[in-house]
């Protein structure tokens, strides 16, 4: 019951936050159009994505040994922010002197770019400390950090939007806003944990790195699968940044069938690394897979035809150019989903580097595809080729884990009326302890 508390909580702040995303969505593409948005896009995604290609991965290392040796978060946290210190100035620096080359942004928007890419160990830090508090397994701090960046853009945006001052421009500032306010509300909470020193462990960062270079290489490629269509967008001559405003509106629709893997496998990382028996491993995930096929099945099926409505209706007409492109996405997104889950299973049973292949092979079927399709069919052809690399990505995944955990597991992936059955004695059991806690407190 903890674990569907967990998962419950879990998905409850995803599913806010992509409700808060649509109405920051739904607020800025009327504002500035599908071309601001594809600016204010360039602009915030470059950093986000060179943050996590130069981190090491080192987050995922913080949540791995935070998990494992809770008395080694001190010595995690400070490890922490030296490593972005020393990493992410001078590559900000050397990224701040190339990339405006190659990025297609108007002259008042130049230097955003520039500011975004020397912050870049502040991203970086963000990161780490997130995955830290991630490690203590307390999700209630942990969601609230996810979604507090959120809310601070939304609240940032209405009232800007409210005294007519919304513009790329400040909307880029609100967003870097609401990143800060995370930052230091993880290091509040991370400090008020006694966790807060400023002495690193030389002998457990090198500890670290050695776990974290074997995810990295997955990381680089799951950020690349997630991000790359947008990269190569944000630098080709013949996708304008109206097109990349509509990928983008089209990408935060579709990802809604992903918030519920994603709240699974928050929970299931941890379990599975917990759980000694490769055999109930390999059941939690195996239970994890079929709810994400399930929801993300009865989801996927119910945004096909409610995004012609539901896309104008919020964002405007000017965006109805993005429904072709959410209709190509959705299968490639439920895939997505059984990807998190067998990736997390996989991580959690101590085979980071399956998922790094799996990552690799699929990133390099996308990258091709991108390549001989954006060009001819535009943002259509960016969501074919990024769901043939999720299906890629799903089905080498498969494959690893059959091969560590037997040919049974994969068969107990396969939905069944029991997961129903379970799924209604869940919410009995739910409703009878809500009764009787009410009960109580009525007698008190």
């Amino acid at each position: 019951m903890r674990s569907i508390r967990n998962t419950a909580l879990n998905l409850f702040t995803s599913v806010g936050m992509t409700v808060i995303q649509i109405l920051i969505g739904a607020i800025l593409n009327r504002t500035v159009g599908p071309g601001g948005r594809g600016e204010m896009q360039t602009v915030t995604m470059w950093a986000l994505l060179l943050s996590w290609a130069v981190g090491l991965s080192f987050g995922q290392a913080n949540a791995y040994k935070g998990a494992a040796d809770p008395e080694r978060r001190p010595a995690l946290f400070a490890n922490s922010l030296w490593l972005a210190l020393f990493i992410g100035i001078p590559c900000g620096l050397a990224a701040s002197a190339i990339l405006p080359h190659y990025v297609h942004l108007t002259d008042e928007n130049r230097f955003l770019f520039l500011f975004s890419l020397w912050a870049l160990p502040i991203s970086m830090l963000s990161d780490y400390y997130g995955w830290l508090l991630y490690s203590d397994a307390k999700f209630g701090k942990f969601n609230l950090f996810r979604i507090t960046p959120q809310l601070v853009v939304s609240v940032s945006l209405l009232l800007l939007w409210a005294f007519h001052l919304l513009t790329v421009r400040t909307a880029i500032l609100a967003t870097w806003t609401g990143s800060y306010v995370a930052l230091g509300y993880a290091i509040v909470m991370l400090v008020r944990a006694g966790y807060g020193r400023l002495k690193p462990d030389w002998a457990l960062a090198k500890d670290s790195l050695i776990y974290s270079s074997k995810v990295h290489l997955g990381t680089l490629a799951n950020a690349a699968n997630g991000r790359l269509d947008q990269l190569l967008m944000s630098t080709s001559v013949m996708i304008t940044t109206h097109s990349l405003g509509l990928y983008v509106c089209a990408v935060t629709y579709s990802e809604l069938l992903n918030q519920t893997a994603s709240a699974i496998s928050l929970v299931l990382f941890p379990k599975v690394a917990a759980e000694k028996d490769p055999v109930k491993q390999a059941e939690h995930a195996a239970m994890s897979v079929r709810w994400t096929l399930i929801i993300g099945a009865l989801g996927g099926l119910f945004l096909f035809f409610a995004a012609p409505i539901i896309v104008p209706l919020i964002n405007g007409a000017s965006f109805m150019g993005a429904i072709p492109a959410i209709h190509w996405l959705l299968p490639g997104i439920v895939a997505m989903g059984v990807c998190a889950i067998l990736s997390a299973s996989l991580r959690g049973a101590g085979k980071p580097g399956l998922t790094s292949i799996a990552e690799g092979v699929s990133v390099t079927v996308m990258l091709t595809l991108l390549l001989a399709l954006l060009p001819r069919l535009g943002i259509v052809g960016a969501s074919v080729a990024s769901t043939c690399g999720y299906f890629v990505n799903m089905l080498v995944l498969i494959y690893f884990f059959m091969r560590e955990f037997g040919g049974a597991s994969i068969a107990s992936m396969r939905p069944t009326g029991a997961d129903i059955v379970y799924a209604r004695n869940a919410i009995v059991n739910f409703k009878r302890r809500k009764s009787a806690v009410s009960s109580e407190t009525a007698s008190l």
